[in-house]
């Protein structure tokens, strides 16, 4: 028989995780109850059948739709899998329930456990999964694979179970019915697994399904824990202040926040605040004295009007800023150096999504030349000061799509479109003005989620030098968040298109895969959630931004 202790875990997850996760795998069940009514995005390709590669992150609107159009290809579907971002909060919580249980189950030294991120997948009549081995000589860093069943509607002779075969040929069967989990050790045993063939047409298996990674941890040295000292620059900001909040709730004592002119709403009791001018080198090195992580939040920005009338707002003292604190953080021997740059220095794509390697040898779009190469210098600085100098500084470089959310900029003369969108439409403007045609295509991603990937590469990231792009691989136009703010403003005011006003780049799309793959991150807060909270934290502070 199998080794119970080790090859594999299953059963009951009420008995294995506690009743909570009981009571949060329901939660994530009504939650994908009417999944053929959202357009989904597929985050993994499908197995290669018949040679045919099914591109990943191809959009459908409906499962059915996509089931049909592979079936009419004669192409086989192993399994339909869509993005965490569906399951919410919710969906995090079990996959803390997951971690913390499998930390316990497999002690580590020198490797760094990946945190479960789970994906819902549906499996029904007209898929398979014939008897195979994960975890081979492609993937050696698979530690294991958890399902966690999602099916109230299951009964025996319904089809889906799980059959797990081990190298003696002894078979377990794993039923999909609600509540049950297993975790399969792939790497350390000769597991081979298939899913049975559905025989009910109006069955369709549900599950949320983690593939768990070990990988080596480098520099031991440089291991962050909850009492090394942060400092945070642009400590007023949208980043900084949420940022901020975060990294103090999550327990880190020693934060460190430097501000420029405006204060912080709500200063934290225990964090360090300080006023150091930046474009000043004498100034960056007091900042980062005795610090172990800075983040480099901070930023000379402004909107569209200033990117074509005055761009040089954007270089000169970010240039400044930029040299400075690079350097005094490296003489001061700060730890790891976390910059934020901008999808800026991306060239024109059109359709495709950036990666992080595009933007080697095109130019950036003409509008954003010069932002976009000051960007471009900074994150060469980046890779100098931890590649190529003879005491070497980690340094991480963060290009985030467009953010939004609580402690955004609300004023008309400095905002970006989506704050500027919300406050449109809190504000009861009519008609509602809009640049353009409100065409434009915008990956949109919440602020927390944002500050979340951030805490992760402080806490995960290994790499000397590595670069990220960091978006909820899905994109928005002016006038789809105008009308989801419609709807959750309850007003319904008609639109005037504003022409001869300054345009941004017509479409970017951005490919936050590698941050995934690596450390397990995604965005998890949909577009209307965190519309809905922006919404609500202006109204509460709309005072502060009134004319």
């Amino acid at each position: 028989m199998f080794n119970r202790d080790k090859s594999y875990y299953c059963g009951n997850g009420n008995e294995f995780f506690g009743k909570e996760y009981s009571e949060r795998l329901d939660k994530v069940y009504n939650s994908i109850q009417n999944y053929k009514e959202f357009d989904y995005q597929l985050i993994y390709s499908l197995e290669k059948v018949n040679n045919v590669n099914i591109v990943p992150n191809a959009s459908f609107k409906t499962q059915q739709y996509f089931k049909n159009d592979v079936i009419l290809k004669k192409e086989k579907l192993a399994q339909v899998w869509y993005q965490s971002q569906l399951l919410g909060n919710e969906g995090n919580k079990i996959s803390e329930y997951c971690f913390n249980k499998l930390s316990k189950l497999y002690p580590t030294q020198n490797r760094r456990f990946g945190n479960p991120q789970f994906e819902f997948t549906l499996y029904d009549k007209d898929c398979f999964i014939e008897n195979h081995k994960d975890g081979d000589d492609a993937d050696k860093s698979r530690l294991c694979v958890v399902i966690l069943y999602l099916n109230k509607d299951w009964k025996k002779g319904m089809g889906g179970e799980l059959i797990i075969t081990d190298e003696h040929n002894n078979k377990l069967e794993i039923t999909p019915e609600f509540g049950n989990f297993a975790i399969l050790d792939f790497q350390n045993y000769n597991l081979k697994h298939e899913v049975k063939k559905i025989t009910d047409d109006n069955f369709h298996r549900k599950a949320l399904i983690s593939f768990i990674h070990l990988a080596p941890i480098k520099n031991q040295n440089r291991m962050i824990t909850k009492d090394s000292k942060i400092l945070i620059t642009g400590g007023s900001g949208l980043v900084g202040q949420n940022l901020t909040n975060r990294l103090h709730k999550e327990g880190y004592k020693n934060i460190k926040v430097n501000l420029h002119k405006r204060g912080v709403r709500n200063p934290i009791e225990g964090v360090e605040y300080t006023h150091f001018d930046l474009k000043t080198y004498d100034q960056c090195l007091e900042a980062t004295k005795d610090v172990d992580v800075v983040y480099h939040c901070a930023a000379s920005t402004s909107n569209a009007v200033d990117t074509v009338v005055d761009p040089l707002a954007h270089v000169t003292p970010n240039v400044a800023m930029n040299n400075f604190l690079i350097d005094a953080s490296w003489r001061n021997k700060v730890q790891h150096y976390i910059f934020l740059s901008s999808n800026t220095v991306y060239p024109p794509k059109g359709d495709k999504p950036v990666v992080e390697t595009d933007f080697l040898f095109d130019e950036p779009y003409p509008v954003y030349f010069p932002v976009g190469w000051m960007k471009r210098y900074a994150e060469v600085q980046c890779e100098l000061y931890a590649k190529y100098l003879p005491v070497k500084m980690k340094c991480t470089v963060i290009r985030p799509a467009n953010l939004f959310g609580p402690h955004d900029k609300y004023d008309f003369n400095k905002c970006h479109v989506t704050p500027a969108t919300i406050r449109k439409v809190a504000d009861k403007m009519d008609p509602i003005p809009v640049w353009g045609d409100g065409s434009e295509l915008r990956d949109l991603l919440y602020i927390e989620d944002f500050v979340q990937a951030l805490q992760i590469v402080m806490e995960k990231e290994t790499e000397d030098y590595q670069v990220y792009n960091v978006g909820s691989n899905r994109v928005y136009s002016v006038l789809e968040v105008l009308e989801i703010m419609k709807r959750i403003a309850n007003y319904n005011a008609p639109t005037e298109f504003i022409k001869g006003k300054p345009s941004m780049i017509p479409t970017r799309k951005i490919d936050s895969f590698k941050i995934y793959d690596n450390l397990g991150w995604q965005a998890t807060t949909s577009l209307e959630d965190g519309l809905q909270n922006a919404y609500d934290w202006y109204l509460e502070n709309k005072s502060e931004f009134q004319d």
